[in-house]
């Protein structure tokens, strides 16, 4: 289990390690027990909090999402576009619903933040990129504190932190209810028989056995959960309303935080003590609050399938 520690887990990372600060402000964190809570504000444009440049960085991005290394390199050697192809993984779902736009965030945030590379690209595995991804939004693996961890990740995208929050914590306690119905036994059957070929041939031994239940190393590891809530709150809304300059946007936000900050840690971890099984993992939050969730997710469609989405009337 040493060598697993010692490992430097980075390099088998595709993310730019350097992107959320390039987008985001990361406010202090909260921490209780086994439950950690972030904020990361989006930075203004100016007296607005806008995402083309994020989003278009996301829609960048959907190919280390979909593809390790060697696939992405395949493509490039054929002469085929690996963004095209990735794209096709996303369906024409409305993106306000589809969950799959928030498992690309999440990705790229446990890589960059948590650097704990992505196991398994399962988006591939849909045989309908319609359908909606099943189980966890995301499997990682690497270290968290000075433990060797399975990360098992969720994402939430909602018009409210609070239908946010109790959204993702309602499914993460269905799959520990669900343990006894093999919930987790085949999030990690899907991990370990579709490992990423990010990882050198010396690791993929390693990572099987950590993602096989009786193993010494799945034993040796503790299980977490990266939990990406982005939402909608007045409060930008207001700061956009009230500002001045993008400097001043940037005091309103972090004094806002700050007078905030603790009451939706502690409002989180109020609600995480209503279920006992989540209790006994870790729990580590992103929260994203945003003046306009809806716009983000269709500008991010656009910008994958470059064509506007257009609702059924």
């Amino acid at each position: 289990m040493e060598d697993l520690k010692s490992e430097k887990w980075e390099k088998y990372i595709s993310t730019d390690l350097k992107w959320v600060d390039k987008f985001f402000i990361q406010h202090p964190s909260q921490e209780k027990i086994k439950t950690k809570v972030r904020v990361l504000s989006v930075k203004f444009s100016g007296t607005e909090q806008e995402t083309l440049a994020l989003v278009e960085y996301l829609a960048d991005s959907i190919k280390h999402f979909i593809f390790g290394r060697s696939e992405i390199q395949k493509f490039q050697l054929e002469g085929v576009e690996p963004f095209r192809r990735a794209a096709a993984h996303f369906g024409s779902t409305n993106p306000v619903m589809d969950g799959k736009y928030g498992e690309l965030m999440l990705y790229m945030l446990v890589e960059a933040v948590l650097k704990a590379p992505m196991v398994s690209h399962k988006l591939r595995l849909l045989t309908n990129v319609n359908d909606q991804v099943k189980g966890g939004d995301g499997v990682f693996f690497g270290k968290y504190g000075d433990e060797m961890s399975i990360f098992i990740g969720e994402s939430k995208i909602h018009q409210s932190f609070s239908k946010a929050t109790d959204s993702s914590l309602e499914s993460l306690d269905r799959f520990h209810q669900n343990y006894s119905s093999s919930a987790l036994s085949h999030e990690l059957f899907i991990a370990r028989s579709n490992i990423s070929e990010n990882f050198s041939l010396d690791q993929l031994e390693t990572i099987y056995n950590a993602f096989l239940p009786g193993t010494d190393e799945y034993q040796s590891c503790i299980k977490t959960h990266p939990v990406l809530l982005v939402y909608d709150d007045a409060g930008i809304s207001k700061i956009e309303d009230e500002c001045t300059s993008k400097s001043h946007a940037e005091q309103l936000v972090e004094k806002w935080i700050s007078k905030n900050g603790l009451k939706l840690s502690e409002s989180i971890n109020g609600k995480v003590d209503g279920y006992k099984k989540l209790k006994k993992v870790h729990l580590d939050f992103f929260l994203i609050p945003m003046s306009d969730v809806g716009g983000f997710k269709k500008s991010l469609y656009k910008a994958i399938h470059n064509i506007e989405f257009k609702e059924d009337k």
